[in-house]
């Protein structure tokens, strides 16, 4: 698998959670929240997911990961896969 293998199928992949969320949230915002240490760096390193931002779905900003699905590495749930959400009051990310 070449480096272009890789992009693809992380694009593919993005996508597919963006459109997701989507359904589920609402429009999401222009504005993608990039993490300074990538997650495929390590939690041990500082790695973080980049994160998504919804304003239509409740007052104020619903912010999303848009990086753990499908991941081979995610820890196991009863109710599957998953990202992970939370909730502001403000309306600023």
């Amino acid at each position: 698998m070449g480096v272009d293998d890789a992009d693809d199928d992380w694009e593919v992949w993005w996508d597919a959670r963006v459109s997701a969320l989507t359904q589920l949230f609402g429009p999401v915002e222009e504005l993608v929240g990039h993490a300074v240490v990538p997650l495929d760096f390590g939690p041990d390193v500082g790695g973080a997911a980049d994160v998504i931002y919804f304003k239509h779905h409740v007052p104020g900003v619903l912010t999303v990961t848009c990086e753990l699905i499908g991941r081979d590495d995610q820890v196991k749930a009863t109710l599957g896969n998953y990202e992970l959400a939370i909730c502001s009051r403000t309306h600023e990310p």
